[in-house]
């Protein structure tokens, strides 16, 4: 049966990095960027499908299988970066003030006997004042660059075991995320953390302060390299003709990427962290096609479903009681006020989380055509993740953890408690621990060239393309480009 190959230049190539929406005020503290096994890397026939210039050494029963080989380095850097900040930040916007973070101060420390600590918490604890001390500007417009290579081997199989064929894909990949913060304060303090710089970066504490260890902000930017997660799709020939066709697989992907530390707000990270087995079901049909087949134009559709099994990564939660709360300071209510140590929330709430991803959907659609040697291509992709099913692994005692609030105004005696009305309680029912659903849009285009040697045995292509890639509605929506090549051979 005559065959139309895989290397002519249907080279839908789009790596779109997706962003959030619907997301809770209060939640910022992790934010899942698409990772490269969610992105139309490859064509959804491409392994499947042979140039019409190299058939005759498999068209025999004594050649078992084919196979294609794919190589496809690519760029991807998001923009718009001021919404991935706006994220982070604080009532919808990339700009942190002063008053978003904890302070603490008394109102007179001549008038208790405790007078030491309190000038020790005064100057040393406490970040800054509103009023009369430290005060800063925090600017948030973070960035992150994706460089890499994805390699596709597609095989399959003639004779006895026709219409099967096994997919195998996987990259090897350099995430750098750049917080691409700015802060702005005032001059810096005798005593420790002398800065907002350096409570953020957890450098500097007292006797009376923890350092922060936990969604820390330090240097701007984080990178990792690793291997992307290996897809694995098991397909099975339906309707196999010149003018038609249409497949089902089995898909599996298998994690083997980084998972997040919490120690770091905005880290980098490789791989969707979770097993995930699916559905999917793939077809082509052509539009034109003349007499020699040399001029050629169709379309593609490819729909996928996986759903993520759970699988445990360590996340900074928030308390969801106010904005950046992460960051603010808490203490025992129970400790009596010369005992008291006051710890950043973030600390206490990096935790162990079981997160299940669930439900995955894909759906993508392209226009294909060839004309002589030459091939172009455009198509669009959505991706729809629904919100994270998640649990905490740890546990946590009520009624005990305070954050001690904006308030300005605790007053401490030698013997007494924080009064109640200084500080408010974290409770887990107001935790928010699901990342909430995401829709990735990957708009793509590719132009390729296709030549075959060995006398037409054996077919190669070339191909460059570009993709445009936002998200669904929603407060935080990156947006990104891409820029990639294709080397791939079939024989």
């Amino acid at each position: 049966m005559k065959r139309i190959g895989v290397l002519l230049g249907i080279l839908s190539i789009a790596v779109s990095n997706g962003a959030l929406c619907g997301h809770n005020d209060t939640d910022r503290t992790f934010l899942n960027m698409q990772q490269v096994q969610d992105r139309p890397l490859i064509s959804a026939f491409a392994e499947n499908l042979r140039d019409q210039r190299c058939q005759s050494s498999h068209d025999d029963t004594k050649s078992t299988m084919k196979m294609d080989v794919t190589i496809t380095p690519f760029f991807n850097q998001t923009f718009d970066s001021k919404n991935i900040g706006r994220y982070f930040g604080s009532a919808n916007s990339n700009v942190i003030t002063a008053k978003d973070i904890a302070t603490v101060r008394t109102e007179s420390v001549a008038q208790f006997a405790l007078a030491s600590i309190f000038r020790d918490l005064t100057n040393g604890f406490r970040l800054f004042f509103t009023n009369t001390s430290q005060q800063a500007t925090i600017t948030l417009n973070p960035r992150q660059r994706s460089i890499g290579s994805h390699f596709g081997i597609a095989i399959k199989m003639n004779g006895d075991l026709e219409g099967l064929s096994l997919r195998l894909n996987s990259a090897v990949v350099r995430n750098t995320n750049d917080l691409k913060k700015t802060i702005t304060e005032d001059t810096p303090r005798t005593s420790q953390p002398s800065t907002v710089s350096d409570y953020l970066a957890g450098r500097g504490f007292s006797d009376f302060q923890e350092a922060l260890t936990a969604g820390k902000i330090d240097v701007n930017s984080h990178s990792h390299t690793g291997i992307d997660d290996i897809n694995a799709q098991l397909r099975y020939t339906i309707l196999d003709q010149d003018d038609r066709a249409i497949e089902s697989y089995i898909d599996v992907l298998v994690p083997t990427g980084n998972k997040p530390t919490g120690k770091f707000l905005f880290e980098s990270i490789v791989g969707t962290r979770s097993f995930q087995m699916g559905l999917g079901a793939c077809g082509r049909t052509n539009l034109y096609e003349n007499d020699d087949a040399s001029t050629r134009t169709w379309i593609e559709g490819n729909a996928l479903w996986r759903y993520g099994f759970a699988g445990a990564q360590d996340r900074v939660i928030s308390p969801n009681i106010a904005t950046w709360d992460q960051y603010y300071l808490t203490t025992n209510i129970n400790n009596v006020a010369n005992t008291q140590v006051f710890v950043p929330a973030a600390n206490l709430l990096l935790q162990k989380i079981n997160v299940t991803p669930g439900n995955i959907f894909k759906a993508e659609a392209q226009l294909c055509a060839i004309y002589k040697k030459m091939s172009g291509q455009c198509g669009y992709q959505l991706c729809y993740k629904q919100e994270e099913n998640n649990s905490r692994t740890a546990s946590w005692n009520d009624n005990t953890t305070y954050l001690i609030l904006d308030t300005y105004n605790i007053t401490l005696s030698a013997q007494t408690n924080i009064a109640n009305g200084d500080a408010i309680v974290v409770n887990q029912v107001n935790f928010n621990i699901n990342h909430p659903e995401q829709i990735f849009h990957s708009f793509f285009a590719t132009l390729g060239y296709t030549g075959t040697c060995k006398n037409d045995s054996v077919a190669w292509a070339l191909a460059l393309g570009a993709s445009f890639n936002t998200s669904g509605n929603g407060q935080a929506a990156p947006r990104s480009w891409d820029i990639f090549g294709k080397v791939g051979i079939t024989f």
